[in-house]
This record gives C-alpha cells, structure tokens and sequence, in this order.
C-alpha cells in the first residue's frame, strides 16, 4: 500500500489535496504525518521529509518499492495514469483540459489569498477577512477570480461539483474553500452552495474531523485506540452519506411530539424501518464492545454525529430496544447535547416548509 506523507490537517493546505482526492474516490493508502515543528532545515519535520523528497516538503506519495512522487500535480496526474477507472480528471477531453488549466492557475497564482488568510480550518476569523478585503486589493482581485471561475465552470457543467462529478479541481480548491469560510469572504449564493457541496463530501469532511481534533488533542476527539478511531470514521462517514430515508421522513423537529406520525412512517416506509434497523445494529454493537455509556466509551466525535439521530428517534418515537433507548437518553443528557435542546425549544419558530406533518405549534 502506498504510503501519503503529511504535514498538520489545520494548516496544511497542499496536504490535503491529495488526501481528500484518494480518500474521496476510495485509493487506499497508509497516512504518515509529520507535524510541523519549524521548516528551518535542521527542524525534525525537515529531517523527517527530507528522507522521502530531497525538498523537504509535504506531500509526498512514496510507492510500495520505495519510489517517491512529490508536489500535488505530480501526485494527481500518477494517481491518475494508476487508476484510469476512476476518471480522475474526468471524461471529455476539453472539460479535462480545462480542469488542468484551472489547476495549474492555482498551483502557481493567487498569491496574495494565500498569503493574508493561511489555512488554518479549526478557526473562525471573519474580522481580519473584512481586513484582508478591505485593505488588499490583490486579495479582492484573487476572490473575484475564483468566484468568476467557479461560476463559470458549474453553469457550464450544471454542477454540483465544478466539472459535473467528483475531480482532480475539487480536490485541489478544498483548501481555498477551507479559507472562505475561516475568514467569512463573501461570495455569491451559487458558489457558497458549492462550498457547502465540496464541505459535505466524506472525504472533505473526514479530513475537517482530523484536523478539528489535530488542534485540540487533549480533548480526545477520536477514540484514543486506533481501530477504535478507524471505525469511529467509519460510522460517522456511513452516517454522512446513508440514512436517507429516515432523514427525509423524519426531519429533526426537537421541540415537537409526533408519536402518531412515527407509527404512520414506521408501518408505511420500509426504508425507515430498514434504517433503523441499521442503527440499532451498529450501536448496540458499538455499546457491547466498548461498554458504554456512549458508543467509544468515552464521549466523541461520534457521538455528537449521531445526536441529530437521538433527536428523531425521541420526536418521532421510534420504536429502539431498551439498550439503545438508554443511549438515546444518555445522549440527550450531555451537557452540550442539553444545551442545544434548550435552545432549540426557546426559538419558538414554526416554519412551515421544515413542518411536513403540522400546520401550527
């Protein structure tokens, strides 16, 4: 298995290109971090990288016979050549072209973006972004080239990614995307829909996670055992991308009480049933093995996922086993899961197009 060394997930913007690309389109390969410490040359970071790429820089793709493929072009275009199937670059050889040239532009431009908003994915910074658009114009100007390019090439390609599906130029703005929402620019509504888009891939939001906890390591954001953590990214992931049915007939709807619905769903919409099914396999699975209170032992980052899911088991009574009935009430509990229920029931709110099954409060 290849090997993908790189720097720290919070910060390291050419890191993640690659990541994101392989973990998206499901290339396996062993992660090597190598955290910063400092780039000057006698650094252990410098030292650690050097040994893989005479430059010293991160990323780097090292084969299973030892051969290395640094920068993120030549990663993407190898890893291209070595998996044809997964039409990296996509299928129509001008939109290919295309997504080179775009690319390219950003490996070597947008200098001044780069430089007054770095990546740094666990913050929120919107004052110094007014700053950086008020007073550098060359940051305005490299803002408005993107907002002009990705408009373009999703009204082209009718979206919901910049060429249709999933490529290479996704993969290779996702850091980009990362500063527009640390520092709050402003663009316009299609491109912050694409943002929140490429933000929702499993990919993009795994390497989010990771540099989330990278940040914050003393709070154990991820299992402390590395199976655990491993399948911990599993479930969250299974949870990002699956549960459709029970999402879409059972919107979270925490201050209501809809047990009549529930029983209607539960005997109507096999999904439901099966989605359920599901999740009473997966947590009591997860209980047994770690022995509770929450699915890893200790709170994580999986169960803040799954909070959402307790909410509409609770609302809409779904029918759980008395172990993960438990759970649900352990969940709802925690003080941060508390805090929000509060809240969500002094909104006093009734929003009809989130109301499928009431015409009032």
């Amino acid at each position: 298995m290849p090997k993908l060394y790189i720097g720290n997930k919070n910060y390291s913007s050419w890191s993640m290109r690659p990541w994101v690309l392989m973990k998206q389109v499901g290339i396996p390969f062993e992660e090597v971090m190598v955290r910063f410490d400092s780039f000057d040359a006698g650094s252990a970071f410098k030292q650690a990288v050097a040994a893989q790429n005479p430059v010293g820089k991160v990323p780097v793709l090292v084969e299973d016979d030892g051969f290395a493929v640094w920068d993120t072009l030549a990663i993407a275009e190898t890893l291209a050549e070595q998996f044809p199937e997964k039409q990296l670059w996509g299928t129509d050889p001008r939109a290919r072209a295309r997504a080179r040239s775009v690319c390219a532009e950003m490996h070597s431009g947008f200098g001044a973006l780069r430089s007054a908003c770095p990546m740094n994915i666990e913050a929120s910074l919107p004052a110094v972004g007014a700053l950086a658009l008020r007073d550098q114009p060359a940051v305005r100007t490299d803002l408005a080239r993107l907002v002009a390019m990705w408009s373009e090439l999703l009204a082209q390609h009718g979206g919901p990614m910049l060429f249709g599906a999933f490529t290479i130029a996704d993969a290779y703005f996702a850091p980009v995307v990362m500063r527009i929402r640390t520092y709050a620019l402003p663009v316009p509504a299609p491109v912050a829909a694409y943002i929140e888009r490429l933000c929702a891939l499993p990919g993009v939001k795994a390497w989010i996670n990771d540099a989330v906890a990278e940040t914050w390591p003393d709070r154990q954001l991820w299992p402390a055992d590395a199976k655990a953590r491993a399948r911990a990214r599993s479930v969250c992931a299974e949870m990002h991308s699956g549960f459709t049915a029970l999402r879409s007939h059972c919107p979270m709807n925490i201050e209501a009480s809809l047990p009549d619905t529930g029983a209607l769903i539960w005997r109507d919409q096999p999904g439901v049933r099966a989605d359920v099914q599901r999740l009473v396999d997966m947590c009591s699975g997860l209980l047994q093995e770690h022995g509770g209170p929450l699915l890893f032992g200790e709170f994580t980052v999986a169960d803040a996922y799954f909070a959402p899911v307790c909410m509409r088991l609770h609302t809409y009574a779904l029918p759980v086993p008395a172990p993960i009935q438990a759970y649900v009430n352990r969940v709802r509990a925690l003080p941060g899961v508390k805090a929000w229920i509060d809240e969500a029931q002094a909104e006093k709110d009734f929003l009809d197009f989130e109301e499928p099954y009431r015409l009032r409060r």
